[in-house]
């Protein structure tokens, strides 16, 4: 499993940001530039909305929400706040609303 993995947001089905991962490091993604590794530019984002990070040995990723409103399966399945969940790569969540949406990746 030496996969490289990334974080990416896609409009129209074309990625238009894409950010690798360090494999098990905890990864802050938001709104802020300054303490985020991953930005996304909506008010509906938190300054830091979740940490992920990506596990290489097991090729997942760990994904803890830590914002005020929410982070989301596509499913509509809201993340519970502070608790680590895993997810498979091509897993697509989404930070408040569906327009906020990310792809978790590997290659």
């Amino acid at each position: 499993m030496n996969k490289e993995a990334f974080i990416a947001k896609s409009e129209n089905g074309q990625i238009i940001q894409k950010t690798r991962l360090e494999p098990n490091i905890d990864n802050l993604v938001g709104r802020s530039r300054k303490s985020c590794m991953f930005t996304l530019n909506s008010t509906r984002v938190s300054r830091e909305h979740c940490i992920v990070s990506y596990d290489r040995s097991t090729g997942l990723f760990l994904i803890t929400d830590v914002s005020t409103n929410g982070t989301f399966l596509m499913n509509g399945k809201r993340l519970e706040k502070g608790i680590p969940f895993t997810v498979n790569p091509q897993t697509e969540v989404y930070f408040s609303d569906p327009e906020n949406k990310v792809i978790f990746l590997t290659e």
